[in-house]
């Protein structure tokens, strides 16, 4: 499917989507604040630069950072796995958020689970509710280690060979596949019977994220429609996406950026105006990125609205553009994004200074 068509088919209206989200999270009832409230409630208690002095800031962040993460705990530690919410089973394929979150979750033990914060503050994650999800959709499952073999570390693979008296040298991949010749499932149960229960990917979890390429922000539906309207001149409504994503996250970027009055007062007339001449001037690019200067310069520009880094970006890029490290090196797509982005960037601030 062409971007084209997947932002017609996703991102027909960003307002939409916002509502269907909240309309879904008012639906499942908690027992706790939402993710939302509770943070900005710490961070309003834990307002270091209202501190008298630098001793009593440090504190205060200090205990807003332990704050916090007792918050995330909390929320973890309060689902129960073999009693999920109530979830409406849908036909609709998960997300590619859901997705990259039912990869990280797969061989994560079932209690002292382990959920970066990222989730929580960028993505806005309602962990009882995803897990539910994912569990009651049956795109994970819960059993011993023989589930998730694919996730032991190499001390733990090695291990199990020398159980079953079995040669324990090579790599990681030597050493799986010799457990999957030699020793059965029924065998594999047996020898993790008294060990911790794992979250695992169940046939269909593993059909989800079969496929799942590399993304810059984990939100290949929000890149996309972003790069779409950018490529087809509408820079403006591409910054808007990234507004509303940064509204709606639990805690934006940007230091001090009020993302609601960027969202009303729109692309200043001179970013606009410079993103629109870049895509419209012929630039010297290397032999192999000459095919996709189109997706190539919307990149750099999708970076700079972002404010990410180039390494990052060329995640994106790689994706839409399907080129491997055969097709272009790392080094030349880093070198000449870092080289493009640097002029951008000077430009702005040299119109910034004078508008």
């Amino acid at each position: 499917m062409g971007i084209s068509n997947f932002f017609k088919k996703h991102f027909t209206s960003q307002s939409n989507i916002i509502a269907a989200e909240e309309e879904e999270e008012e639906s499942i009832a908690t027992d706790y604040e939402d993710i939302r409230t509770a943070t900005n409630r710490i961070i309003d208690e834990t307002d270091y630069n209202k501190a008298e002095s630098l001793n009593e800031s440090d504190q205060l962040s200090r205990q807003r950072s332990d704050m916090l993460y007792e918050d995330r705990q909390r929320r973890i530690a309060s689902f129960d796995p073999y009693s999920p919410l109530s979830i409406e089973i849908s036909a609709e394929e998960l997300t590619s958020t859901e997705k990259y979150f039912l990869k990280h979750i797969s061989g994560q033990p079932v209690t002292n689970t382990t959920v970066p914060a990222y989730w929580f503050y960028e993505y806005s994650l309602d962990y009882p509710k995803i897990m539910s999800k994912l569990l009651s959709m049956r795109y994970l499952g819960i059993g011993g280690r023989e589930n998730c073999m694919s996730k032991l570390t190499v001390p733990e693979l090695k291990a199990v060979l020398s159980n079953f008296n079995l040669k324990i040298s090579g790599k990681k991949s030597d050493l799986l596949n010799r457990i999957s010749e030699n020793i059965t499932f029924s065998e594999l149960e047996e020898y993790f019977i008294n060990q911790p229960r794992f979250y695992y990917l169940t046939k269909l979890g593993e059909k989800a994220v079969s496929d799942l390429p590399e993304s810059a922000t984990k939100d290949i539906e929000f890149e996309d429609a972003c790069l779409d309207c950018i490529m087809r001149g509408d820079v403006k409504t591409a910054y808007k996406l990234v507004c509303n994503r940064e509204i709606n996250k639990v805690i934006p970027r940007g230091l001090g950026t009020d993302w609601k009055f960027e969202l009303k007062r729109g692309l200043p007339e001179y970013k606009s105006a410079l993103f629109s001449a870049f895509q419209k001037t012929e630039i010297n690019l290397p032999s192999e990125l000459v095919s996709f200067e189109r997706q190539f310069k919307a990149c750099c520009i999708f970076s700079i609205m972002l404010g990410i880094p180039v390494d990052i970006i060329a995640k994106t890029f790689r994706r839409i553009t399907e080129t491997d490290e055969s097709a272009i090196t790392r080094a030349v797509l880093i070198r000449n994004l870092q080289k493009f982005q640097f002029a951008i960037m000077e430009d702005i601030q040299f119109q910034s200074i004078n508008n």
